[in-house]
């Protein structure tokens, strides 16, 4: 499935939290192999997005090193926690 860029737009509102469902599926394309975002990530509290997170580098690291099964970086980033 593609997904537009008007559709991610729709999406594109407070960044100050962290993703939920919605935008997970819409933005982050979870469950889509490799066009999921590589900086979404479950945790206890539930999704939370790495992109400027503490988890960054480490995962930037196993996209360099092959070793992901996430590989995009599909929006600007929104809050961890």
């Amino acid at each position: 499935m593609i997904i537009s860029i008007l559709e991610i737009k729709a999406f594109d509102g407070d960044r100050t939290t962290p993703p939920d469902f919605d935008w997970a599926q819409h933005v982050c394309l979870v469950g889509r192999g490799l066009l999921a975002c590589r900086y979404l990530v479950a945790t206890d509290d539930g999704l939370s997005c790495q992109k400027h997170g503490p988890m960054r580098l480490e995962i930037d690291q196993r996209i360099a090193a092959g070793k992901a099964a996430a590989y995009s970086d599909n929006c600007t980033g929104r809050a961890s926690e």
